[in-house]
């Protein structure tokens, strides 16, 4: 079990008896450098050990989680006539002029860090708001109070398909707009840049592929956006197709042009960009599963200038992005063999990352928290997690454990996590665990276990500076936990939706109000389909989350009112448009990230709902509609 494990990691790993017990008593292992590799002979050497162990397998690394369904085949092309959007391709030198402080973009998106912005469906950009959905942006103009339907683009290369594509996350920094999607044509990630222009028109600058395997997460988003830095995640399994060169499966970068039928890969990872921790180098390649690719990029730059940074281990991973530093918690996945687990940190200014050995797996990125306050990182971990990549994250299981992992635990990875680094909580050995977030100084978990047959929902509120955890019962299974104030509010899911505020103020946490909304179930599972916009005394504030009502087929944007500590329902915002009208969609034609979303933009009150932005406003105890938009697409053109 997971406790027996860790304890049995009271060791010297066997990584320091091929070193010597008295080198590393003299040089403590944090001081010591992550190992890389020196140069493109010595990388070569060690994956084309890989290649000839036949270890790992096609079937295991480049399928460790079942993939989303493969993207829809496109419609039938358009009657001879028809014209297409497409906005003239700009210069790239353009981009040079994109810097943050030409355009107020203020934040609209619920993030886990302050400061630390992530890819979404839909941000502002002064004046406008930029929507991403089904393959296309849009542009609505928001000047002078009011709401209009400005401009539209494929979030593709100017006469391209688009068929073999998801298009997931939109960054905007200024005005530049940055789209984020993955190619299964390509088998690359997919980086398009777009300008937004001062009247609302939208311009494609250019299109760069990344070589990777597909990012997709059920919770988390593979882009952060620091400032210019954009910055991305990826795996990136070995493959068998290398030929005589195993660099060639190494991350590499395409600018597309027009007619490009096949991405021209050039490589952007050198060997020394390549890092893996000392005990799995000293074992061999047999180890190692397949790469995790971190690049930061400046958006401002002429030709997207990248800087990459890839980590070996098994395939199982969980992305989190504070304000200083990128952690890749590496793990062994579905389908592979037994092996070690381990947290890389990656410094966002370049310089060279580090490594923690470590037990288990976090549930997804909210199990993190970056105590810089303490100098360590408090984790949530389980026995059975196998990251977040794909749908993971919805089938962990096993008795959690907060680990409290000072940074002198990074090193070269010859160090392993101590018992006394973890607190098990205290539940069933075979709870499941489902959502979890840190709420200042407290850890809390959403889970059920089950005991003498019967299952309990329950939440655990777990001191991250020490103490005993809090149980808390609750009578439905939890499905989102948010911040709001100094409190956490836990939304739980039933028959009907229910919002349950900890208090986490007083002597030991407790629940502090109970809200309920018959006959509802929410509508979307990400984070960023909730926002909490404070005003008034500390913790009073307006809420929203996308709900279903029991007649209603398609969500409707719920507003409570927090006043001294409850909540209470003020109204609602529906969608007119069905679902089901013609848009002529040809690429990223599912929702996977969902259609709704509450925004807080300055003092107004707006939803995104389908392909409508609907306005509010907070009269007497109440939210009533004032506008509304419809930015349905119609016919393609050609």
């Amino acid at each position: 079990m997971f406790a027996s494990k860790l304890i049995g990691a009271i060791r010297v790993s066997s990584f320091a008896g091929s070193i010597g017990l008295a080198a590393l008593l003299a040089v403590p292992a944090w001081a010591q450098p992550l190992p890389g590799f020196d140069d493109d002979d010595e990388l070569r050497a060690f994956l084309a050990e890989l290649d000839e162990t036949g270890e790992v397998e096609d079937w295991l690394v480049s399928g460790a989680y079942p993939p989303p369904p493969p993207p829809p085949p496109p419609p039938p092309p358009p009657p001879p006539g028809g014209a297409s959007m497409p906005a003239p391709t700009a210069s790239p030198s353009d981009v040079l002029a994109v810097t943050a402080s030409r355009i107020d973009n203020p934040d609209i998106t619920n993030v886990q860090v302050a400061g630390v912005d992530e890819g979404g469906i839909v941000k502002v950009a002064g004046d406008y708001l930029i929507v991403l959905r089904r393959g296309r942006l849009f542009t609505i103009s928001t000047a002078d109070d009011g709401l209009a339907a400005i401009d539209q683009i494929d979030a593709f290369p100017p006469g391209g398909e688009g068929s073999g594509g998801w298009y997931d996350e939109m960054i905007v920094s200024g005005d530049l707009i940055v789209i984020i999607g993955y190619s299964y044509q390509y088998e690359a990630t997919e980086i398009s840049r777009f300008r937004l222009g001062a009247d609302g028109q939208l311009s494609h600058l250019d299109t760069h592929h990344m070589r990777s395997d597909d990012y997709y997460s059920s919770r988390n988003y593979a882009s952060r956006l620091i400032g210019n830095q954009l910055i991305t995640y990826a795996p990136l399994a070995f493959d068998d197709y290398w030929g005589d060169d195993p660099l060639d499966s190494l991350p590499a970068l395409s600018r597309w042009a027009p007619g490009q039928e096949e991405p021209a890969f050039h490589r952007i990872a050198q060997a020394s960009d390549v890092y893996i921790p000392a005990p799995m180098k000293a074992r061999g390649a047999q180890a190692v599963s397949g790469m995790h690719v971190v690049t930061r990029c400046d958006l401002a730059s002429d030709d997207l200038d990248c800087g990459v940074t890839v980590v070996l281990g098994p395939m199982g991973r969980s992305f989190f992005v504070s304000r200083n530093a990128t952690y890749v918690w590496v793990t062994p996945g579905w389908f592979e063999r037994d092996g070690e687990s381990y947290l890389y940190r990656i410094p966002l200014d370049g310089s060279a990352p580090s490594v923690a050995q470590v037990e288990g797996a976090p549930l997804d990125q909210f199990s993190f928290h970056a105590n810089e306050a303490a100098s360590r990182l408090d984790i949530l971990v389980l026995p059975d997690g196998n990251g977040d990549g794909m749908w993971a994250a919805e089938f962990a299981t096993g008795r959690p454990a907060l680990l409290r992992l000072p940074t002198t635990r990074f090193g070269d990875g010859s160090q392993a996590v101590t018992p006394s680094d973890y607190q098990f909580l205290p539940v069933a050995e075979r709870a499941r665990i489902v959502r979890n977030r840190h709420v200042g100084d407290t850890l809390l978990v959403g889970l059920n276990e089950r005991v003498d047959g019967a299952t309990q929902n329950l939440a655990l509120a777990v001191p991250l500076e020490g103490g005993a955890a809090t149980r808390l019962g609750l009578e439905d299974p939890v499905s989102r936990i948010e911040v709001i104030g100094r409190d956490g509010l836990i939304v739980t899911q039933g028959e009907d939706t229910s919002f349950v505020t900890v208090s986490l103020d007083g002597d030991a946490p407790m629940i502090a109000d109970r809200f309920v909304l018959e006959d509802t179930a929410e509508s979307e599972s990400r984070s960023h389909a909730f926002f909490f916009r404070p005003g008034g005394a500390d913790g009073d504030g307006l809420a929203a989350l996308p709900l279903l009502g029991s007649d209603d087929r398609e969500a409707d944007m719920v507003f409570l009112q927090r006043e001294q500590g409850s909540f209470s329902r003020i109204g609602r915002l529906q969608a007119r448009a069905r679902p089901g009208l013609d848009d002529d969609c040809v690429a990223s034609c599912t929702d996977w990230y969902g259609n709704a979303r509450p925004i807080f933009l300055r003092d107004r009150i707006l939803a995104l709902l389908g392909y409508e932005i609907v306005e509010g406003v907070l009269g007497e105890k109440r939210v009533e509609e004032i506008g509304r938009v419809n930015f349905t697409p119609g016919p393609r053109k050609d």
